[in-house]
């Protein structure tokens, strides 16, 4: 019975979509489904997801909506239907297809016929999946690139706002024969959704809301191909060292300037640096990547923060020779060459052992530029470098020795929750390290600022997938999503790098690199007014002061002319929304602003007292209603602003900054 219902619900769906010519097949057909959408692995949660993106994308475009069967109701589909099978199941089979034994994230794209495949080489996805978009989801990476090529789909940010689909009522199947993957081993945009309170704060979204926007993001990432199949392990990788060892083996660790100042461990257990100029050093790793089996690769990324050995058996293996001790312990000057020479030591030894061995590690901190000429680094090293966005020279110094490097930039750390846009200073440098031999990428990293900063994600997303591309070219693409008002849009964005060029954020751990740091606006407010000189942490007390009405008065203007030009043209539908997206970003934007000015006073009287509190409770009632929007992700800016003792939050030390490296 279940076999003759489906013959007439087929049947009745072929008259319906009318009888094509065999030589052309049509996905959809003025405005009406000419096809059908078959999972042929349906246990299979990428495949799954997979064929759900592309009827949602298809009926965004078109308005109709393309079924979804089974392998056995496919089956039964009249051959002048065209068929999207998704997965990997008997049509690829038939084909002579197994995409799990291609390489990793390999993904194909094929027409035969009447039939359009999906299918991709998935591998499990890992713990950290959702703050990657599920790593190595090649299946739905097949679907994204079509929708991308031969749509015109654009993944502006997360959402169906974010979401431009150009409008079409007929869809020609198309005829492809794609067999690719990313260029890049390691692509990696990570989300921060995990953070949703600090140390047993109320978060301020449902369970439900969370997990709607979760996968959003983790939607947005997917589409961009982000995922991971490097075998390098990076991370600071000896945070648990000072307990196991301090007790039995002290030596192993740095020792601080003589008198007493600074106590160990320092900062703290987890970062305390180690005295590389003992060999007990290197046994100890040595013996620990035994016990694991001796792998090809071993992560000795060196702990964060500060607090690097001033003993006198390190000191002579700098270069430059320095006789500040303070500024060798808080990393203030260039300690590169000791750790290419212990990373050099280090492998030598592990080589006789396991003669394919490679170590990762960071070139970071004190020990970012690169060595001098005549000091190499063994090519077996393979770095991830955490440079400023001018370190064209850097990198390719770092280079020259032949070892791989992975870019793994800290500057999305900078401006807070603010409108700041470096997009052709970022974008420019990502393009050229991909020009020059990068291997991957891993930003850290996002933090959900999508109506301020947005389109400084989009730029490096994009360019990740299309690298061919000028950023102009994706500066462009962006504003084409807002139709009639993409000139205005193009003039928003202008004006926003624009001040971002004039007020000069020193890049985290790079305080006077940069075009006019010294003497852009932030140096000029930090100069007569309490703000640290690192923007990790005078991100914030900073906004008070630079983003002002007269700042942000002309930036309002230009969306309302936007509004204005785009009129009933409402492009895919959402064009007003985009606008009034960005315009929710400045609202909070202004918002915060007050709230810090209040907050960071020394003194208030009793009725800036309440209009403070006042304020914050208007805060986080606008941050729980945005970040269902995705203008920004209120759960994760309170998590941080409250580790930080960032005033936004109520009950808590109003002007408490703590340092970052030290943290």
């Amino acid at each position: 019975m279940n076999k003759i219902i489906k013959i007439i619900f087929l049947a009745i769906f072929a008259i319906a979509l009318g009888h094509q010519a065999n030589a052309e097949f049509y996905l959809v057909k003025d405005g009406q489904p000419a096809s059908a959408i078959i999972i042929e692995n349906p246990d299979s949660p990428l495949a799954q997801t997979a064929a759900t993106e592309l009827q949602y994308h298809l009926q965004r475009a078109t308005g109709a909506k393309i079924p979804i069967l089974s392998p056995s109701a496919g089956d039964l589909l009249p051959a002048e239907n065209a068929r999207l099978v998704i997965g990997n199941g008997q049509t690829a089979r038939k084909w002579g297809i197994d995409p799990q034994k291609l390489p990793v994230d390999t993904y194909i794209i094929k027409t035969q016929g009447n039939t359009l495949l999906f299918a991709g080489h998935n591998t499990p996805i890992t713990q950290r999946g959702h703050q990657a978009g599920e790593w190595n989801a090649a299946t739905i990476w097949a679907v994204s690139r079509f929708l991308d090529e031969q749509l015109g789909v654009r993944w502006l940010w997360p959402g169906a706002v974010g979401t431009y689909i150009p409008k079409r009522t007929t869809i020609v199947l198309p005829n492809l024969n794609i067999q690719d993957r990313p260029a890049l081993s390691k692509r990696m945009l990570p989300n921060t959704l995990y953070r949703r309170a600090y140390k047993g704060d109320k978060p301020i979204l449902s369970q439900k809301v969370h997990a709607k926007v979760q996968d959003e993001a983790t939607a947005w990432q997917r589409n961009f191909q982000l995922g991971d199949r490097s075998i390098p392990t990076f991370g600071h990788a000896f945070g648990d060292w000072w307990e196991k060892y301090h007790e039995t083996d002290p030596d192993l660790f740095a020792s601080p300037p003589p008198g007493g100042k600074y106590k160990m461990p320092w900062p703290l257990p987890k970062r305390v640096k180690l005295n590389l100029s003992n060999e007990a050093v290197d046994e100890k790793i040595i013996a620990e990547w035994k016990a694991a089996g001796a792998p090809d690769n071993w992560n000795v990324c060196p702990n964060d923060g500060t607090g690097f050995d001033t003993s006198l058996a390190t000191r002579p293996m700098d270069e430059p020779q320095v006789d500040d001790l303070e500024a060798i312990f808080r990393g203030n000057t260039n300690l590169t060459a000791r750790y290419v020479k212990f990373w050099n030591r280090l492998i030598a030894k592990m080589k006789v052992i396991n003669p394919n061995i490679t170590l990762s590690t960071y070139a970071y901190s004190a020990y970012s530029q690169p060595p001098r000429a005549g000091l190499e680094l063994d090519p077996a090293v393979i770095l991830q470098v955490v440079p400023h966005p001018w370190a064209y020279d850097e990198w390719q110094s770092w280079q020259r020795n032949g070892s791989q490097l992975f870019l793994r930039p800290n500057w999305w750390h900078t401006g807070a929750i603010a409108q700041l846009l470096p997009l052709h200073t970022q974008g420019d440098f990502f393009k050229f390290a991909i020009k020059h031999n990068m291997q991957g990428f891993y930003f850290d990293t996002l933090n959900g600022h999508w109506a301020t900063q947005g389109p400084l994600y989009y730029v490096i997303a994009r360019l990740s997938v299309h690298p061919e591309m000028s950023v102009d070219q994706i500066i462009d693409e962006y504003c084409s999503a807002f139709g009639k008002a993409a000139p205005e849009m193009k003039g928003y964005l202008q004006y926003w790098e624009n001040f971002t060029q004039k007020a000069a954020y020193p890049v985290p751990g790079f305080p006077n690199e940069g075009p006019n740091v010294k003497n852009g606006l932030y140096a000029q407010v930090a100069k007569s007014h309490p703000i640290p000189p690192s923007s990790l942490t005078g991100s914030y007390p900073v906004i008070p002061y630079l983003y002002t009405d007269e700042v942000l008065n002309p930036a309002y203007a230009i969306l309302d002319r936007a509004t204005q030009t785009a009129g009933k043209d409402s492009g895919d539908g959402y064009v007003l929304q985009r606008i009034e997206f960005l315009r929710k970003g400045l609202d909070h934007l202004k918002l915060t602003r007050d709230v810090l000015r209040l907050g960071y006073a020394k003194t208030l009287t009793p009725e800036e007292q309440k209009s403070y509190l006042a304020q914050t409770q208007e805060l986080q009632e606008m941050r729980r209603k945005l970040t269902a929007e995705h203008v920004l992700w209120g759960e994760v800016q309170n998590w941080y602003e409250t580790r930080y003792g960032i005033p936004t939050v109520p009950g808590r030390a109003r002007a408490k900054i703590e340092r970052v490296e030290d943290a």
